[in-house]
């Protein structure tokens, strides 16, 4: 998901993470060489010198100070490696991150197509006996204090040099990102809670790779549906096509999960309306007037595959329904937005949301355009920003009900 910091900060702490004399003496270009089997390995960043590696590296949430590192003992291969030192804020739920962008008309790098891609490697140096990173790709970036991480993995460091090796599950983003655009490459560490560099844990990141085979890969539908079902999360698949954002600012962004039978604050049992998964989505307060509008959406693709096996008599006389459990004590709206193929058009409606108990969403399709029954687009599910602590929420079995 998405993180903010101001453009002002973002500007001071990347021209404080790297000395500007070295502007000068530093430029190159990424390097590229075929091995073997016809696999072509791109380096994205091997931090040898200033340009693009240093110069092209975006940092987000508060993230603390990115430098160049000579020292040997830190350095994998050549003679440079960078140092992170990973902060966050201590009162937002920020999550700090470093991402390489994999688009520069002025270097001429073009590594954005992911058809072909087999994997991403890197190497990470840990200073303590442990440590954890969230190594994942960026789908797209609204902004200079803007970006989105997807399809994450996380890898736990021992002390001394790490490699991580990151295979993209092209079948499921294909489902809900353009594979072709992907616009970078990401590593995301714990928010410590500090603004203060001498409580930030050391890490050195060295030769971010990529690796692409000669041809496009074959892809497969994993998109499996019941009749008249959209997402009921039983499947693998739907842990991770339901995706998360916010609007201002991103970091309040919904944490989702895809969970099985849980307890509620009042003792009582929560079980999924439909089989024995759901979906668990912890919300974030906002700031008064600050427009959060945070959300989650389901893909395009998921949409369309369930309208499709509709007949026309079906379309007259079914609904989409939902069911939302609320494990909180204050109330919540939540406004389903459905919107046309391509998110040209939309039309949004609510549903309150009452504590401790299963409430169903449920919507006639003579309700929406006749341009998003034939040509549905994703559906997203959002709630205005509020006020207090964070909220847990339990959303099961979209579907399409008949009369």
């Amino acid at each position: 998901m998405k993180k903010l910091i101001s453009a002002a900060l973002f500007a001071c702490i990347l021209l404080s993470a790297v000395p500007l004399s070295a502007c000068d003496n530093k430029n190159d270009e990424h390097e590229a060489e075929t091995p073997a089997g016809g696999d072509q390995v791109s380096v994205l960043a091997d931090f040898e010198t200033w340009n693009p590696s240093f110069s092209l590296c975006r940092i987000l949430g508060g993230f603390g100070k990115v430098s160049e590192n000579t020292d040997e003992k830190y350095v994998k291969t050549g003679k440079g490696s960078a140092k992170l030192q990973p902060l966050g804020y201590y009162n937002l739920p920020a999550t700090p991150f470093v991402y390489f962008p994999t688009y520069s008309q002025k270097y001429g790098r073009d590594l954005t197509d992911f058809s072909k891609v087999k994997r991403v490697s890197a190497w990470l140096y840990c200073e303590n006996e442990t440590g954890r990173v969230d190594m994942g790709l960026i789908s797209s970036i609204a902004s200079v204090n803007s970006a989105e991480r997807i399809q994450q993995k996380t890898f736990t460091l021992k002390q001394g040099w790490n490699e991580l090796v990151y295979e993209p599950d092209l079948n499921v983003m294909n489902i809900a990102y353009d594979i072709t655009m992907i616009q970078g490459v990401s590593f995301a560490f714990e928010n410590v809670g500090s603004r203060d560099l001498a409580d930030a844990p050391v890490y050195y990141l060295d030769d971010v790779v990529i690796t692409q085979a000669a041809e496009p890969r074959e892809l497969t539908d994993v998109v499996e549906l019941n009749p008249y079902e959209i997402c009921d999360f039983e499947r693998l698949y739907q842990n991770y096509v339901v995706t998360p954002d916010a609007d201002n600012p991103p970091q309040y962004s919904p944490d989702l999960s895809r969970v099985g039978a849980q307890e509620d604050t009042n003792g009582a049992e929560i079980l999924p309306t439909s089989g024995s998964k759901m979906l668990k989505a912890i919300t974030h307060p906002g700031e008064k007037y600050q427009a959060t509008w945070s959300r989650f959406t389901i893909p395009e693709k998921i949409m369309q595959k369930a309208f499709a096996s509709l007949t026309e008599e079906e379309k007259a006389a079914a609904k989409i329904q939902f069911d939302i459990y609320n494990a909180g004590d204050i109330p919540m709206i939540f406004y389903p937005e459905f919107y046309t193929a391509g998110g040209k058009d939309w039309q949004a409606f609510n549903v309150v949301a009452a504590e401790h108990r299963w409430v169903t969403f449920s919507l006639p399709l003579s309700k929406l355009n006749a341009r998003t029954v034939e040509s549905p687009g994703f559906l997203k599910i959002a709630w205005g920003e509020y006020v207090g602590g964070d909220q847990t929420f339990y959303f099961d079995n979209f579907r399409i009900a008949l009369k």
